[in-house]
């Protein structure tokens, strides 16, 4: 026996075994696990085996994709879409560019869509006129809901009256944002139950006969409506976010360079105000990170985020705090970072926003960063259930996954030429593990490649 070759013993042990009562049973082969080329990276076991759901950016196509690469299910809208989210019965809600809008700014959508598992629009809501339009994102509730983010039109009297420099008001108007919690309804209606907007929330230190006047460094709760000189897109939110367990908002504004913290368990009359809600602080910023710049503390040095996109709270993943999760754009002139910022959070969900200092932390808890991920807009960043980070990188046409010591375990060209390719670059994509309700318990086969 010692010529006989070691792979050939094993095969023949596992090929023929004794079972209980003395019979041969014959063990088929393990078939091999394929690949789609657009995966160039797979460590086996140490990737999330879940799906990604990817709206390929100026597409019509949603696709959900398995960690092979391959489609598992197809939504085919008559507009291109900007991202999408899963429903738990396998709809999705997903935002659409309607056209002609009234602001040319990056981000401009105007319309929800919902479709359902078997690809049929059910349901469709617009916001798209001289006064408001849906832009960038949608956060899902728990109740059914959605929350979407909208640029609101202000005049230019307006604008002065609440002290906004009259040197910076472009075109006659500013555009800044507002949030508001949707509810749909039949016949593509929609019901808004809730609503906050940025306007009520202003501090100016620029003239003294206006609305808002005070001390902006003593004030970080509010906005400086001073403080993005020279742009009507006053301060761009690109992505919103929900805290369950807090019933809290974060939104990262990319003309600020910060995410802002927000309660969402006040009335919208509350909203409007400085009191009530679980915080007692009504719509004022709860916690702003990022860029004390905006508000008149610290300087250059401590600015972290840089043009930012895709907040998102992870503190509800073991051992992960009070942490925010951001795709840090322009962190240098060549390199992007997806950074974990540990916000201080007490034990009742309030924070410990000072005035007049560099509000904590000093610095990101973690940080990955690296010119193979650059890119200037858009792009993204999920923690997944095995504590891997999933990184969408808009300009470098990949979707990565790294593990706790920054090593690539999984990656995706999302402009591959060989097999199924997406042949656009993506927003962000969203990542949902195999036990989510809208699969069923259920492995989901992947579609014919007739039907990509």
């Amino acid at each position: 026996m010692k010529n006989v070759p070691l792979f050939l013993i094993c095969f023949l042990f596992a090929l023929v075994s004794c079972t209980d009562d003395d019979t041969l049973a014959i063990i088929d082969p393990v078939e091999p696990v394929e690949f789609s080329p657009a995966v160039t990276v797979s460590i086996t076991d140490k990737y999330e085996d879940d799906y990604i759901l990817v709206t390929p950016i100026f597409t019509k196509d949603t696709y959900l994709l398995n960690r092979q690469g391959f489609p598992v299910r197809k939504w085919t809208s008559e507009r291109n879409g900007l991202m999408a989210y899963l429903t738990n019965d396998g709809s999705i809600y997903r935002q659409a560019t309607a056209p002609n809008p009234p602001v040319t700014f990056g981000g401009q959508t105007g319309i929800i869509e919902r479709f359902d598992a078997a690809g049929t629009k059910t349901w469709e809501y617009s916001i798209i006129n001289p006064d408001l339009v849906i832009h960038h994102d949608l956060a899902l509730l728990p109740n059914g809901n959605l929350l979407a983010t909208l640029w609101e039109r202000r005049a230019a009297s307006d604008a002065i009256d609440n002290g906004r420099d009259p040197n910076n008001i472009p075109n006659g108007n500013i555009w800044p944002d507002k949030i508001i919690e949707l509810r749909p309804v039949a016949n593509n209606q929609a019901e808004i139950v809730w609503e906050w907007s940025l306007w009520d929330h202003l501090v100016q230190d620029f003239d003294s006969t206006k609305a808002n006047f005070g001390d902006v460094s003593a004030s970080p709760e509010r906005i400086d409506v001073n403080y993005s000189d020279g742009t009507s897109n006053f301060t761009h939110f690109n992505s919103i976010s929900y805290i369950e367990e807090l019933d809290q908002i974060v939104v990262s504004s990319r003309v600020f360079n910060e995410i802002w913290v927000i309660d969402h368990s006040t009335t919208t009359a509350q909203a409007a105000t400085s009191s009530g809600g679980n915080s007692g602080k009504g719509g004022d910023l709860l916690y702003r990170w990022g860029n004390p710049q905006a508000y008149k503390a610290g300087n250059a040095s401590d600015q972290k985020l840089f043009e930012q996109h895709d907040a998102s709270y992870i503190g509800n993943l073991p051992n992960a705090g009070g942490s925010f999760l951001v795709f840090n754009n322009n962190i240098s002139a060549t390199t992007s970072a997806v950074v974990e910022v540990g916000v201080p959070i007490n034990s009742n969900g309030s924070y410990n926003l000072q005035p007049n200092v560099v509000n904590a932390p000093s610095n990101f808890a973690f940080i990955y960063e690296t010119t193979e991920i650059f890119s200037p807009r858009t792009s993204g960043a999920r923690r997944l259930k095995n504590g891997n980070t999933l990184i969408t990188s808009n300009s470098a046409n990949i979707i990565r996954e790294i593990d706790a010591s920054s090593i690539v375990v999984w990656e995706y060209n999302l402009d591959s030429q060989n097999g199924f390719e997406l042949s656009n670059n993506a927003f962000k994509v969203e990542p949902y593990p195999l036990d989510h309700p809208a699969f069923n318990g259920e492995v989901l086969p992947p579609l014919d490649p007739s039907q990509y």
